[in-house]
């Protein structure tokens, strides 16, 4: 015989939610993906699984698009990466990068992707190729701001130079801190993201020439890129009573010391030292040429030798 007994039920407590952090904040519309916060580049990934030849194998395929970021429009620089793995083994078996007309991808980065994608050791390195994709982007901008600080400060040396608003601050081109896109508009950018030289001339008879050049290269390995500064003068036969040839020849040994004396003694790559180092070289040149005493400015630069 069961004796009619009862429990007391515990009561049912609900959940504590935890207290709200006033410091939180609200999410944003135009809030970034996590994995986009740190890169250059904007980035949209997609992922697809399908069956292998043998139907119990299952691989992946995945595309990343890389496109420039805002400001910028998106079709200034886009590509898309597409690559196949193994879920199971946790390996990549196939990289490819269309090259489609419409992309406008510079030449060489072009050259390059498919340089290491034709290498056996280097074709299935996803992350280096997506490293060297996107520093090369970040070098662009470096180099691109280079043409800007020199379009700016010699305004009367550029014949096929477009006008420039009174409004522009020199301080904005000469602080290297400042010269994010926040503080410099895409007009001042964009004509100079691909531009590889810049033609300086006096525009007097006998007229002086300095031709500089900036190549952007990336490291096939480390997928670091480098900016490859030069220079080329042409001068009168006499100029400041000394022979043309020798004033060329002092001007290319004279820049390529500047460049020496600010880039030495670091260590790593850092492309915006290259390229502050770069207008400081090209800065003392076309002060030597083109200055109403250009002696006492090249003395003066041979001195800090």
């Amino acid at each position: 015989m069961l004796l009619p007994f009862s429990t007391k039920c515990s009561p049912i407590t609900s959940e504590e939610h935890p207290p709200l952090n006033p410091f939180a904040l609200d999410k944003l519309s135009h809030a970034e993906p996590y994995l986009t916060i740190f890169a250059p580049l904007k980035l949209k990934a997609y992922s697809n699984t399908y069956c292998g030849s043998d139907s119990d194998i299952h691989l992946e395929t995945h595309t990343l698009e890389l496109s420039a970021p805002w400001p910028f429009p998106s079709r200034q620089f886009h590509l898309s990466i597409n690559y196949e793995t193994d879920p199971e083994t946790q390996s990549v078996l196939s990289i490819s990068v269309p090259m489609a007309i419409e992309n406008k991808l510079p030449v060489y980065l072009r050259q390059w992707i498919e340089s290491r994608l034709a290498n056996p050791l280097l074709k299935l390195d996803l992350s280096g190729l997506c490293w060297g994709i996107n520093r090369y982007w970040e070098a662009s901008i470096s180099r691109a701001k280079l043409w800007s600080r020199l379009e700016f400060q010699y305004p009367g040396l550029i014949r096929s130079r477009g006008t420039t608003r009174i409004t522009d601050k020199l301080d904005d081109f000469q602080n290297p801190d400042m010269l994010s896109l926040s503080n410099m508009s895409l007009r001042k950018i964009l004509p100079h993201l691909e531009r590889t030289s810049m033609l300086f001339e006096s525009g007097d008879g006998e007229s002086v020439r300095a031709y500089f050049s900036c190549e952007l290269t990336i490291d096939e390995w480390a997928c670091e890129p480098r900016l490859v500064p030069g220079i080329s003068v042409s001068a009168p036969s006499m100029m400041h009573g000394r022979l043309g040839s020798k004033v060329e020849q002092d001007v290319k040994g004279l820049f390529h010391t500047i460049l020496n004396e600010k880039q030495g003694g670091r260590i790593g790559a850092d492309v915006d030292i290259d390229a502050d180092a770069i207008v400081h070289a090209a800065e003392h040149i076309l002060g030597a040429l083109f200055c109403d005493e250009p002696e006492k400015h090249v003395f003066k630069v041979k001195a800090k030798r």
